[in-house]
């Protein structure tokens, strides 16, 4: 329930929020964007209860896409930056590269595996484009991501000190 959600225990000075919750907190804080991430209901689903529910959705949401079929409803939705992430996508899949420099997105997320050994992020980063590796939680692999073309990481908790690797 809402209230079993609310009285879980965080940890590192975190605290749960509800949608109508980070939807108070965005309004107080104009320059954040939040990046959805989601996982047990349709995607452009909740992507569209986001935007009718909340009038700067587009300014301040960056949703994350799963399948290349998601693109063309999220952006009908007046997104106007979106991630295509990798995990759902078989490690084989071809035209990965090209759906993402025909679209300009904000960026492509992947496994640290799938930015070294295929060179995907090295291969997007001469293309101008934002490879970001998930979920890195160690400086010196954030580092050698860095060198391998990553533009930025999803950490838990690194915070500003894995960010000053890729300036």
């Amino acid at each position: 329930t809402r209230e079993e959600f609310l009285a879980l225990h965080m940890v590192n000075g975190l605290h749960q929020l509800t949608l109508d919750m980070l939807f108070e907190w965005l309004r107080a804080h104009p320059d954040a964007r939040a990046v959805t991430d989601v996982k047990e209901c349709d995607n452009i689903t909740c992507l569209r209860h986001i935007a009718t529910a909340y009038e700067r959705a587009p300014e301040q949401f960056i949703p994350q896409i799963y399948f290349t079929s998601e693109y063309t409803p999220a952006r009908a939705l007046g997104y106007p930056d979106i991630i295509y992430t990798l995990y759902r996508t078989p490690r084989r899949t071809p035209g990965v590269g090209r759906f993402a420099l025909a679209r300009r997105l904000f960026g492509i997320t992947m496994t640290p595996r799938r930015a070294r050994k295929r060179r995907l992020a090295r291969l997007l980063d001469m293309f101008g484009e934002r490879a970001y590796v998930h979920t890195v939680n160690d400086t010196a692999r954030c580092r050698n991501l860095a060198r391998a073309g990553a533009w930025g990481v999803y950490t838990d908790f690194l915070g500003t000190e894995a960010s000053s690797l890729f300036e």
